[in-house]
């Protein structure tokens, strides 16, 4: 086994990520403004209030085998309850991969690339939960190639 301390090393890298860029960028892509939603906004005044929450209950971080390119994944478990009654309105487990351009040996060896990497994930698993509770997700499948010109691709 080339990497006898990967899964150490794989938490060292997590443990330095920002976790808030998931909550970050869920949030802008909750409160962008939606077509659907213009009549709601000019039949009733203005809340600053929202009307649901989504509470994250769990997140998991795990990579596929050592093989050839890094490949991780980062998987959510949320809801998204009412705020005036907090009753559950939805609930999932959002999972999201990506594959890296770069291989295991080069991925473990730059450990802030691997963190930027893995914390570009975060923050498509926070767009990903926001399509998904919109009903909005085209597919069922929420996976990525990191090119090397650093530009994402989904699979």
């Amino acid at each position: 086994m080339k990497h006898p301390s990967a899964n150490a090393d794989f938490e060292r890298i997590l443990g330095a990520a920002d976790f808030g860029l998931l909550q970050r960028r869920l949030e802008v892509e909750l409160n962008a403004p939606r077509a659907e939603c213009a009549r709601a906004v000019v039949d009733s005044p203005a809340s600053s209030q929202p009307d649901a929450v989504v509470e994250v209950e769990q997140v998991e971080a795990g990579m596929a085998c050592l093989f050839d390119d890094q490949k991780h994944s980062i998987a959510v478990q949320w809801r998204a309850v009412s705020a005036k009654t907090g009753g559950k309105l939805a609930e999932a487990k959002t999972q999201c991969w990506l594959s890296s351009y770069r291989g295991v040996d080069a991925w473990f060896a730059d450990p802030p690339y691997a963190r930027a990497e893995i914390e570009r994930l975060l923050g498509k698993v926070g767009q990903r939960i926001a399509l998904e509770l919109f009903g909005q997700a085209t597919s069922q499948r929420c996976s990525y190639l990191l090119r090397e010109d650093g530009e994402l691709e989904a699979l």
